[in-house]
């Protein structure tokens, strides 16, 4: 990108438990990350706990800004998680 952000694409991130999750895309951008996760059917309450999940991952690791979202692609919506 040419603001000089990272994407990862199903990278593997480890909590501090050891389990082992796969976001569909993370975007960092300086000590901003975006965590996206793809949906293809309808929503569920779980979805927002799994993309939750993976974005308190990266405030454990320092990161000041984390955002999380779904994107129901189908729908073409997306959704910002808090």
């Amino acid at each position: 990108p040419e603001n000089g952000a990272e994407i990862l694409n199903e990278s593997e991130l480890m909590d501090t438990d050891g389990s082992v999750y796969r976001p569909d895309r993370v975007v960092i951008c300086g000590n901003k990350v975006s965590v996206i996760d793809f949906k293809f059917g309808d929503h569920h309450i779980e979805y927002e706990k799994q993309v939750s999940r993976y974005a308190g991952i990266w405030r454990r690791m320092g990161y000041k800004e984390v955002y999380a979202y779904l994107w129901y692609v189908q729908d073409g919506k997306v959704m910002q998680i808090l």
